[in-house]
């Protein structure tokens, strides 16, 4: 199953490379679904995708973000790493975060133990797929066998009890049953910021130009993170 959040004003850049991305898994997968759930709290979005890849006894969940551009061939190679490993509940790609300092969400707790220090932004990347405490949820591929066991034990996988993202509830979740996450560091998506791509061909000029973006260590974006304000 293909999910879908549909939360902002979704440009055309996104409509024309991801209808190239149905089209294909729809001709390569004989049991194929798109969900697309809009005017809804993401965690709720996320939620309502899960269930029904339930419904529809789907094997994988692929969640991608309505501002997000993935590789088309992304389902093949985040299979690749799930299958074969019966702890692995999510693989992922990796995107650049919509502002300064323009870091990959990709996170890992010391020693992978949650909660151990900061959740660290890791760059640069290993060379070959590696595991992480936490990834965003932009490019990611969800086996829904680990994800009924996470829901039969925790309740909604995506379900929110305090501040912060939901991705990042997600995995504490995923760490709390003993499963794993990882990320294969040669895939990446272009995140749509608003007047510009972000991605690795950009990156470096955007931090160069927003360099007067300075942490405000009293705001905290729930996630570790610290929020933003122009210099």
């Amino acid at each position: 199953m293909l999910g879908i959040p549909m939360l902002d004003s979704v440009s055309w850049q996104f409509f024309l490379f991801t209808g190239k991305l149905i089209g294909k898994l729809a001709r390569d997968y004989d049991k194929f679904y798109l969900n697309c759930v809009n005017r809804c709290a993401i965690d709720r979005a996320r939620e309502i995708t899960v269930q029904d890849a339930f419904a529809r006894d789907c094997d994988y969940i692929l969640f991608i973000d309505d501002d997000t551009l993935i590789p088309g061939d992304t389902v093949e190679r985040l299979l690749k790493l799930l299958e074969g490993n019966d702890q692995a509940i999510a693989a992922s790609g990796f995107c650049y975060q919509r502002g300064y300092k323009y870091m990959p969400m990709v996170y890992r707790y010391h020693d992978l133990v949650w909660g151990q220090g900061d959740s660290q932004l890791i760059e640069p990347f290993p060379d070959k797929p590696f595991r992480v405490s936490a990834t965003g949820m932009g490019i990611s591929l969800l086996k829904v066998s680990l994800l009924r066991e996470l829901e039969r034990d925790l309740g909604d996988a995506f379900g929110r009890d305090g501040p912060g993202t939901e991705d990042f509830y997600f995995f504490a979740k995923a760490y709390k049953m003993g499963f794993e996450t990882w990320v294969d560091p040669s895939l990446e998506a272009t995140h749509l910021g608003p007047s510009e791509w972000i991605n690795s061909k950009t990156v470096d000029a955007m931090r160069t130009r927003d360099h007067k973006v300075v942490y405000m260590p009293e705001e905290d974006g729930g996630r570790g993170m610290k929020g933003l304000v122009q210099a």
